[in-house]
């Protein structure tokens, strides 16, 4: 992750650690892009991911988790914040 942060790359991922990393940090990068999928090269799932990935372009460069999974896609731009 500091090593992301530092040479201003986005981390890809399944491992759940990084997002839980973000959160208890509080950090506010490197951007990270979970994927919760089966098979993302599947034709359909590798569609979505691209989609995914080319609508947060500008929130990814400031510092963004994005979360991609089956039909859905979530945003959540960083630091992350405890809900109340």
């Amino acid at each position: 992750m500091r090593w992301a942060r530092e040479h201003g790359h986005i981390v890809v991922t399944q491992d759940l650690d990084f997002s839980q990393l973000l959160f208890a940090t509080r950090d506010s990068g490197p951007s990270v892009v979970l994927l919760r999928m089966d098979n993302e090269f599947d034709p359909v799932s590798h569609e979505h991911v691209c989609d995914a990935l080319a609508l947060a372009q500008s929130a990814l460069a400031a510092g963004a988790l994005l979360t991609i999974s089956g039909n859905r896609v979530r945003l959540r731009r960083l630091p992350i914040v405890p809900e109340a």
